[in-house]
């Protein structure tokens, strides 16, 4: 537990970094295109990761070990491949105060939107799926190679779908698709009750369901990259991106922890185990149903520069619609 506490802590400082970093690189008329092909070579890479992981474990039931050997050696590889990377300076010189920068992001109607639309679009999908996985494998009887598959059935469904959601956000806006994808996750999550029972059927059933709730994963995280990039001001991006990523990481990161108290405690009073996790995916279906409405404010006429320190350009009417 501690060791997974401080890989947890290493990986989210450093995410931190790469908002910023990447700022200076992207077109503002590209931005879901820009983040779906750097996030394709990310899915593509983890699927032949994980396909290795996967017979390697079949030979290897439990032998974890060479594994995470192979995991810190990418670490360090990724160490010598970022320290020449050009930093992104602020163009602004005042220091980031953390008052001001809450301050003044929150001061932002569009912001404030986009804090809460986002916020619990993360905190449901993050609450989710770790104990869809806790139920396939604790209660279902699914192996340690077998869950690995849905894994990769994640990552495959990121991987095909990754830049067709970005030229549509591009084109379209990111409304329609914090919609599409809110809902279209719910109606997966709901399908969920179908799942009593280990057979073969059974776990190609989840398996797509995994592929499927990863497409429209992608698309909501594409069009989530996209707002917050349209709403940082080009002076100053990483007090904006720094704080959004924490603050939205933050927040987040508490609903799976209170899911899994809220199940245990609920799962010791019982002995229909399976119902407990139904009724579970039932009411987060209900939340992820309706969790895109704050964000049905980014259309495309909407979201069409930095918004950040200009909402007030906009009539207050298209801002409340």
């Amino acid at each position: 537990m501690g060791g997974a506490a401080v890989a947890a802590a290493g990986i989210n400082i450093s995410n931190t970094v790469w908002f910023p970093m990447l700022h200076a690189y992207m077109e503002p008329d590209r931005i879901g295109r820009f983040f779906a092909f750097l996030r394709s070579g990310w899915h593509l890479t983890l699927i032949v990761f994980y396909l290795g992981a996967a017979r390697w474990l079949e030979h290897a039931p439990g032998a974890f070990g060479p594994l995470f050997g192979i995991v810190f050696a990418l670490g360090l590889l990724r160490i010598a491949l970022i320290a020449r990377m050009p930093e992104r300076n602020e163009m602004s010189a005042e220091r980031i105060r953390l008052r001001e920068a809450f301050k003044s992001i929150l001061g932002s109607p569009l912001f404030r939107r986009y804090m809460l639309g986002v916020t619990a679009g993360h905190a449901l999908r993050a609450a989710v799926l770790p104990f869809v996985l806790v139920l396939l494998q604790r209660e279902i009887g699914f192996s340690q190679s077998e869950i690995l598959l849905t894994t990769i059935a994640t990552f495959a469904g990121g991987l095909v779908s990754l830049y067709g959601w970005g030229r549509l956000i591009d084109r379209r806006g990111p409304a329609p698709v914090f919609r599409a994808a809110s809902i279209g996750m719910a109606v997966l999550t709901l399908g969920l009750l179908a799942v009593r029972e280990g057979s073969d059927a059974t776990l190609l059933v989840v398996i797509l369901f995994f592929f499927v709730y990863a497409i429209l994963s992608v698309g909501f995280g594409i069009a989530d990259t996209h707002v917050l990039f349209r709403l940082t001001p080009p002076e100053a991006p990483a007090r904006t991106l720094v704080i959004a990523a924490v603050a939205v990481g933050l927040i987040a990161s508490i609903a799976p922890l209170g899911a899994g108290i809220g199940l245990e405690r609920a799962l010791a009073g019982t002995s229909d185990r399976l119902l407990v996790y139904h009724r579970f995916f039932v009411l987060a279906a209900l939340l992820q149903a309706v969790s895109w409405w704050p964000l049905r404010v980014f259309r495309a006429d909407v979201v069409d520069g930095p918004l950040l320190d200009s909402d007030v350009r906009r009539p207050n009417r298209a801002i409340d619609r």
